[in-house]
């Protein structure tokens, strides 16, 4: 397998980055509640199926 050129791999880098920076800001600005009552039911149903 060859290394691709120094360039695409920072562009790479600095993309993968960005994705995470967008995502922790996201998360972190984010309702709480909103994402807990959002999750709950697919929650409920997991448990549902694991403890009949």
């Amino acid at each position: 397998m060859s290394t691709p050129p120094v360039h695409v791999r920072a562009f790479r880098a600095a993309l993968v980055v960005l994705v995470l920076l967008v995502v922790l800001v996201a998360l972190w600005q984010a309702p709480w509640d909103g994402i807990v009552a959002a999750l709950d039911p697919w929650v409920d149903g997991l448990r549902r199926q694991v403890y009949p």
